[in-house]
């Protein structure tokens, strides 16, 4: 049996961590965890999916950067391509200035999901394509 006072975390768990944190207002919303990643080329990431809505979220966490693709299958079928779009890119054709490293990791996936909760639900809920909030 551990004692949790004899755990350590190093730094690719504890983006790990956060990021699952973070985003599980998805999986409050009917997703589902697919696919986790602690550790390798790409860094931490977790990805996200709704069968239903045909829509999957991909975050991870890179040489200091957060990356989130948002995707969905178009049509009815169902090993059709996915058709995405980086929140970054969107953030940069709004004029919103990535806050950077200066804030902090935490706080910066944080701010990244506080943004797509209030900004991107309605893509995320299968109601709209980003193309539509532009």
């Amino acid at each position: 049996m551990y004692d949790i006072a004899d755990i350590t975390v190093n730094n690719s768990e504890l983006s790990f961590i956060r990021l699952v944190k973070s985003f599980d207002f998805l999986r409050n919303r009917g997703y589902i965890g697919e696919q986790f990643r602690i550790y390798g080329r790409g860094g931490p990431s977790v990805t996200f999916a709704h069968q239903a809505k045909n829509r999957r979220v991909n975050i991870s966490w890179c040489e200091n950067e957060l990356v989130t693709i948002i995707e969905r299958r178009r049509g009815l079928i169902p090993k059709g391509p996915w058709q995405s779009f980086s929140v970054n890119e969107y953030y940069k054709s709004l004029g919103i200035v990535d806050p950077g490293p200066v804030v902090g990791e935490s706080n910066r996936i944080n701010i990244h999901s506080d943004f797509i909760r209030k900004h991107l639900l309605p893509v995320i809920d299968g109601e709209k394509w980003i193309d539509d909030l532009m």
